[in-house]
């Protein structure tokens, strides 16, 4: 999900960001994703990570905190949230 750019521009609150907003997601995402595979304790990140998820019958949305990881990539946080569907194959 963190490796999908596409979906993380489309997320953004801004219906025509900026190149430095859309900068600024991805570094955010290529920083959770660098601390996914750098932390022993996953659980912690996915927890920081994960700000939603709606289940139901045929799908489910995550709705992934990327914000949290911006302080860490620029060294401030802005709420950055993106939303990702997933449906099961049928």
């Amino acid at each position: 999900m963190l490796a999908d750019q596409a979906a993380i521009i489309a997320a953004l609150p801004n219906a025509e960001p900026s190149a430095s907003e859309i900068e600024s997601a991805l570094q955010a995402a290529e920083a959770a994703t660098k601390r996914l595979d750098s932390d022993p304790d996953k659980s912690a990140v996915i927890s920081a990570l994960v700000d939603r998820v709606d289940l139901r019958k045929d799908a489910m949305q995550v709705t992934l905190d990327v914000g949290s990881f911006q302080g860490e990539a620029q060294g401030s946080r802005s709420g950055l949230k993106t939303v990702v569907s997933w449906s099961p194959r049928v």
